[in-house]
């Protein structure tokens, strides 16, 4: 898979872009504030449909303009390829089409694109708070496995309505989302172990060659029972006291690690 055009409207400071990518590459030259790193941001935009530098839509969107538009174009084993996104500002609509057909749900388009970027902050992998890690995981595993994204989405939607239920004070509510919490977050745990397992030995292979001498590993930090939906019960159950008193959801993935 790679890309040959990208054309960008309103994006960040760029003026109007409509660039072809050779296919030896390209390298990015000038001065700070100038634009190569808004370019890398349209170019890694479709990856996931939002900003590697985690700014909103709006933000995104150039100073003045009511909205911005993305193309960008290439060839997958011969076949041509093209992925659209429109954003409007007001109402903050955003519509996207693969090979000219839109999609309802980003879900569905994750995954046509692509990309890595090496950053700076990248870093808060190993140093940073475990956040950064399952947004790592997050992002590997939704753009490998459409189900691992559709479990995710629905396990953040129920977790914000538990959570509010929580902090309202209304017990009832909230337990009323276990199941549905039990169903999608013990399918987000089962998919990080499985690919924990799937990478462990070569991720110790490659820091090896790359001459690492100390031991490494991969490991994930969690209640590994929580893969099965039917033990969600009773641990709910246990911290309800607790995320009464505090206002939040205790038990699932969202508080799991990566410990590498």
């Amino acid at each position: 898979m790679r890309a040959d055009r990208i054309a960008a409207r309103g994006f960040r400071n760029l003026v109007d872009l409509d660039l072809a990518l050779p296919p030896a590459g390209a390298v990015l030259l000038g001065p700070n504030a100038h634009g190569k790193t808004s370019v890398l941001e349209a170019l890694y935009y479709p990856v996931l449909y939002r900003s590697f530098r985690g700014a909103a839509d709006a933000e995104v969107t150039q100073w003045g303009e009511p909205g911005f538009q993305l193309a960008l174009g290439g060839d997958i084993a011969g076949r041509p390829w093209d992925v659209r996104v429109g954003f409007v500002r007001e109402g903050r609509r955003k519509r996207v089409t693969v090979d000219g057909l839109e999609r309802e749900r980003l879900a569905d388009a994750v995954g046509q694109w692509l990309a890595v970027a090496f950053l700076p902050t990248d870093l808060a992998l190993l140093e940073g708070p475990a956040g950064e890690r399952r947004r790592y995981l997050d992002r590997v595993l939704a753009l490998a496995n459409p189900g691992y994204l559709r479990a995710l989405l629905r396990y953040r939607a129920g977790l914000s309505q538990r959570n509010a239920a929580l902090r309202g004070g209304r017990a009832g509510v909230a337990w009323a989302f276990g199941t549905r919490l039990a169903e999608s977050g013990a399918e987000v745990i089962r998919h990080r172990l499985a690919w924990v397992e799937a990478q462990r030995d070569r991720f110790e292979e490659d820091c090896l060659a790359l001459g690492e001498t100390r031991p490494v590993t991969l490991r994930y930090r969690g209640t590994a029972e929580l893969a099965e939906a039917g033990a969600w019960a009773e641990l709910l159950a246990r911290a309800a006291d607790r995320e009464l008193a505090r206002g939040i959801t205790l038990v699932g993935p969202h508080r799991d690690d990566l410990v590498i």
